[in-house]
């Protein structure tokens, strides 16, 4: 039985004759079904080598995510230490503010003298417990712990709205120097005027801020006091910043305590850069050394 013979012709570049090759059928079919294999190989290693790659960045992704929530529970775990410190200066203060206002126990009262021996006790929500708890039933010990809780609550709430309002005057109160400088004329009565203010002498674009918290009430112009800045403090106090050179804030603006209004200059009627500054209340000029603290001129 004679082998089929397959032929492959191939044309050469500049030859008449054409390169024919004879090679035997079933040749053919074996590089054919090899070249097949090859290719589903190929294949398969691609799509098993983009699968890798994929895997690898997504492993990749993840470790970077693991880094990160390792930062955020390094930043929570801090977190938590500092609100575990403040809850124990909480719990400290809150002893010392029930030893204020009268709720020691028994074991902290210091022993009293004859004389107040003879006095009687101020009546405590706190009973002596080998003396009167058995006197008590049940509820009314309850009752009794109830009615010191919610006293006690209401003593707090009391000291925590006091000191509220300390905090909200105080921040309200024009208690900074609004610039730097030497004082070069005081408030009062001049011979033939009465100086509503201080001056304070400090050379031009030294820095103005806010004596206290408050409400822009103005800031322009102002006949003699040129450029100014007016701040409305609450409870009819006000604070006057005139002959600035320039003005940072506008009108019903909120103010923060020592946030920068201006700057010094000499607008208006001014012999030279200095700032004129004033409290009022309801309109009547006060003093303004009687309300600042602390040293913040220079000579």
């Amino acid at each position: 039985m004679s082998k089929k013979i397959c032929t492959i012709t191939i044309s050469l570049p500049g030859k008449r004759e054409a390169l024919t090759v004879p090679f035997p059928q079933s040749l053919f079919y074996f590089l054919s079904f090899a070249a097949l294999i090859g290719i589903f190989t190929l294949t398969i290693f691609v799509v098993n080598f983009t699968r890798m790659v994929v895997k690898v960045r997504e492993f990749n992704e993840l470790r970077r995510e693991v880094n990160l929530l390792k930062t955020v529970n390094q930043q929570y775990e801090v977190m938590a230490n500092q609100i575990i410190e403040k809850l124990s200066l909480l719990e400290t203060l809150a002893k010392k503010v029930s030893a204020t206002v009268g709720f020691e126990t028994k074991k902290e009262k210091a022993k009293p003298s004859g004389k107040e021996k003879a006095e009687p006790a101020q009546q405590s929500f706190f009973l002596d417990f080998d003396r009167d708890r058995t006197r008590l039933t049940q509820a009314d010990y309850v009752e009794m712990l109830n009615q010191g809780t919610r006293d006690l609550e209401e003593r707090l709430n009391n000291l925590e709205q006091h000191y509220s309002l300390l905090n909200f005057r105080l921040a309200h109160s024009p208690t900074l120097w609004p610039t730097q400088g030497a004082i070069s004329d005081r408030f009062g009565g001049r011979e033939t005027s009465f100086h509503t203010g201080i001056d304070i002498s400090t050379p031009q674009g030294t820095p103005v801020v806010s004596a206290a918290e408050g409400v822009v009430h103005l800031a322009g112009w102002r006949s003699d006091y040129g450029n100014m800045v007016i701040l409305d403090h609450g409870y009819g106090l006000t604070t006057w910043y005139a002959h600035l050179a320039n003005i940072f804030v506008d009108s019903g603006q909120l103010i923060k305590k020592g946030q920068l209004i201006g700057t010094v200059g000499s607008t208006g009627r001014a012999t030279g850069p200095h700032l004129h500054y004033e409290i009022r209340q309801a309109d009547r000029p006060l003093n303004p050394l009687m309300f600042i603290l602390g040293p913040g001129q220079t000579q």
